[in-house]
């Protein structure tokens, strides 16, 4: 580990303050650091899209699945739990759940598993996902860093979505006033237009001929 829990929880901070992120880069972000805490062979973030699960940041071993797709169902055990409860799970026997895809097991040699769901508008939109470590097993704390993690990149997801909707009604709001001074001076031609013809037309003129 390159630093201490406290340094590294610190820096991560610091650079989620002091810098805007993109989500990917968020999530590269987000799977660096969860790597370096949990001392894990290999760390990414999935997201979840319409076809199921996207690599969408990894470190390690799980570089060779970046933006793969996996299927949701059928799922292994702990990934429903996590989906299920909104809450973070970890085991350290995934070669016994019958339901893992070895797809993605048998390359990693993954064994011990931890997840923590990332969240936006109460909906889980992501997994913070550890593979192996160092220690031998995932423990309690290391689950604890894990959502502590997560949970700064849903307020960041939550900021840039905000960041966005901001943005939207303020370019709303722009084409809106465009286009009211269009229409503004179109009836002010057509206004003008309409006093000329006024000052220039008598009862004479209109029955002439």
């Amino acid at each position: 580990m390159n630093g201490t829990i406290p340094d590294l929880l610190t820096r991560f901070v610091q650079e989620l303050a002091n810098n805007p992120l993109t989500n990917r880069a968020l999530y590269e972000r987000l799977a660096e650091t969860a790597r370096e805490l949990a001392e894990a062979s290999s760390a990414c973030v999935l997201e979840i899209c319409d076809e199921g699960f996207r690599v969408a940041a990894t470190t390690g071993d799980t570089r060779r699945f970046d933006w793969a797709t996996f299927a949701i169902a059928p799922a292994s055990v702990l990934v429903r739990e996590v989906l299920d409860s909104r809450r973070a799970r970890y085991t350290n026997h995934t070669a016994h759940d019958p339901h893992g895809d070895p797809r993605r097991q048998q390359p990693l040699n993954a064994r011990p598993l931890a997840l923590a769901p990332i969240l936006l508008a109460g909906d889980v939109v992501g997994l913070l996902a550890c593979i192996n470590t160092a220690h031998g097993a995932f423990t309690d704390a290391d689950l604890a860093l894990l959502e502590h993690l997560a949970l700064h990149g849903t307020m960041v997801l939550r900021s840039n979505a905000l960041v966005q909707q901001a943005d939207a009604v303020a370019n709303d709001t722009r084409a809106r006033a465009a286009a009211a001074a269009r229409a503004a001076h179109v009836n002010a031609v057509l206004l003008k237009t309409a006093c000329a013809l006024a000052g220039t037309t008598t009862p004479e003129s209109l029955y002439r001929g």
